[in-house]
């Protein structure tokens, strides 16, 4: 939901590790919600229920697989396979990209978490360090 600042020549140390902190942490959600996917299928089908309800089928779902998580459960890679076979079977619609620069309350959120991740090390020297 959020968009990490544009490369470009003008771009300032703090908005490129506020760009690698939101890619880590975009990485880290897509890995738990392939998780959740894995784990319930369900999520991946169509629903065979009033669609009123599917609020209630995620956030159950969400709470299980929380607690499966919580108790160290394993995902089976054959469930990571069989979703991912799901998912080219069922593909998701085409999504609208809203984007526009006049968007400030977008502005403001995505500033207040630079300012946030900047008293973090920066991201470029834990890259380093690691390697």
């Amino acid at each position: 939901l959020m968009k990490g600042y544009t490369h470009s020549p003008r771009i300032t140390a703090e908005q490129e590790s506020f760009n690698v902190y939101l890619s880590s942490a975009r990485t880290t959600v897509e890995i738990a919600f392939g998780r959740l996917k894995s784990r319930w299928r369900v999520l991946m089908k169509r629903s065979d229920f009033h669609y009123t309800f599917t609020p209630h089928v995620i956030a159950t779902c969400c709470a299980l697989h929380n607690f499966c998580e919580s108790e160290n459960e394993n995902v089976i890679p054959a469930w990571t396979t069989e979703s991912e076979h799901l998912e080219h079977r069922f593909p998701q619609p085409a999504v609208r990209v809203y984007n526009t620069a006049e968007d400030c309350e977008g502005v403001r959120a995505r500033l207040a978490l630079r300012v946030h991740v900047s008293k973090f090390p920066s991201a470029q020297t834990i890259v380093l360090n690691t390697q």
